[in-house]
């Protein structure tokens, strides 16, 4: 079984929430490619999605166990909202007129959701409880 069956087969015993969570983060994330040729931050959201992936699936090869996944969400999302904040998230909130702008308040507010979520399971599993 490769990786991302692995993966699957864990997020599948999980709550059906789980599932659809890990389904819209996807979706949000994927969707900025959209917006990638007129907004950098789209662009930079895109390519730290795909960074997330690639540590995420390399991380589970070694400790096997999906809730380890929030690592990589906790060591590419923190700068990435920062970097979101810093240009053009406020602007965004107070404008909610264009497509890009619900965008980037929705893929933003999907990073602090699963930031939240991501520290609880962490540490879940570094103290044994997952």
């Amino acid at each position: 079984m490769d990786l991302f069956n692995e993966i699957n087969a864990q997020i599948a015993v999980l709550p059906k929430a789980v599932g659809l969570w890990v389904n819209w983060m996807a979706v949000i994330f994927v969707s900025g490619i959209f917006f990638a040729k007129k907004h950098k931050t789209a662009k930079v959201t895109v390519l730290a999605f795909i960074v997330t992936l690639a540590l995420g699936t390399t991380i589970f090869a070694f400790i096997k166990n999906v809730h380890i996944l929030g690592i990589a969400h906790l060591i590419v999302w923190i700068p990435l909202f920062l970097y979101l904040k810093k240009n053009g998230l406020k602007e965004a909130i107070n404008n909610l007129t264009s497509a890009y702008n619900v965008w980037l308040v929705l893929v933003s507010g999907t990073i602090i959701i699963s930031l939240i979520f991501d520290v609880r399971d962490v540490i879940l599993v570094f103290t044994g409880a997952k």
